[in-house]
């Protein structure tokens, strides 16, 4: 049971990594952020999903970055 579990999740990792679009963002590049769930009440059924965009103004790794 073990082994059919780990041999399928190496499956579903193969394809995900196969399907899967890299993204590399540079300094200047403008990006959304995903907005996050208002503590407030309002319904984010009718709320954009996304906030401004924001421009890259520093990169401190290969994935983290600052934004504007």
């Amino acid at each position: 049971m073990v082994d059919k579990m780990s041999q399928y999740k190496q499956k579903v990792g193969a394809y995900y990594n196969k399907r899967v679009r890299s993204r590399q963002f540079l300094v200047g590049d403008l990006v959304l952020r995903a907005r996050q769930p208002s503590a407030h009440g309002k319904s984010g059924k009718l709320e954009s999903s996304w906030e401004e965009p924001y421009i890259i103004w520093r990169t401190v790794g290969p994935i983290t970055k600052y934004y504007v």
